[in-house]
């Protein structure tokens, strides 16, 4: 997900040069493969040095891919250390919706601009997570717009709704999100955020960094009473246009 409004910071361009990079990087290794072919071929030597030379690129090349493409299963389930439920006096809900409602409902592309809608049953404190396919974990709810993160009980709030400034835009890489929403009754952060008047609207940690963010939020709600917070979860596909 991403902001449509402001420029993007130096570390957001990194880290998607960081993304296209590891994405591409067999077709890397192919294309190098191709090249070492073609200048031996040129050369006029044996046969049998282009196939070694091309084993030695794709054997090196699958032991970087398999350093590059770690295995996201601990990040996939990390959103888990906040398991879902209902307090005794608190109960939460979380779904997503098209900006444009003629879009097909559950289906969603990259370019699309959509709304998370939460509703809590009383007046409570919300924040609100998305795991990204990728394993970057990003906190939609508080943001840079609204650092107060009180909402009111009993009506349906949209993230971002009318006169927020933005719009939520759904971008690369395709696959599924997890939204995790929390509720408390108390104004203590589960996460400590600061937002630069001039930077993103939305803070986001690393996939390296995301188990170690949900043990943190996991910790803060362990400390409070089971009828003090609330937490729901859902999820969906982002695909190609």
């Amino acid at each position: 997900m991403s902001s449509d409004s402001g420029a993007a910071s130096s570390d957001s361009t990194l880290q998607l040069i960081a993304k296209k990079i590891r994405s591409q990087f067999l077709l890397f290794c192919i294309a190098i493969a191709l090249v070492i072919v073609t200048v031996i071929q040129t050369a006029g030597v044996d046969a049998a040095l282009p196939i070694g030379a091309i084993l030695i690129v794709f054997f090196v090349g699958a032991i970087v891919y398999s350093f590059v493409e770690k295995d996201q299963g601990p990040v996939a389930r990390s959103l888990d250390a906040v398991p879902d439920s209902k307090g005794e006096e608190l109960e939460l809900q979380v779904w997503m919706k098209h900006v444009d409602p003629s879009k097909p409902e559950h289906v969603y592309r990259i370019g699309d601009q959509v709304r998370v809608c939460v509703r809590a049953s009383r007046d409570c404190y919300l924040t609100l997570l998305n795991l990204a396919s990728d394993g970057e974990l990003t906190i939609l709810f508080p943001n840079r717009h609204n650092q107060n993160n009180r909402i009111q009980g009993g009506i349906t709030h949209e993230i971002p709704s009318d006169g927020y400034g933005f719009n939520i835009v759904l971008e690369e890489p395709v696959g599924v999100d997890r939204l995790k929403a929390i509720a408390t009754l108390d104004p203590k952060p589960l996460l400590e955020t600061q937002f630069d008047p001039d930077g993103e609207f939305f803070h986001s940690v690393p996939s390296s960094a995301t188990p170690r963010a949900m043990c943190v939020v996991a910790a803060s709600v362990e400390k409070r009473q089971d009828r003090e917070w609330a937490a729901a979860s859902t999820q969906f596909e982002v695909k190609k246009i």
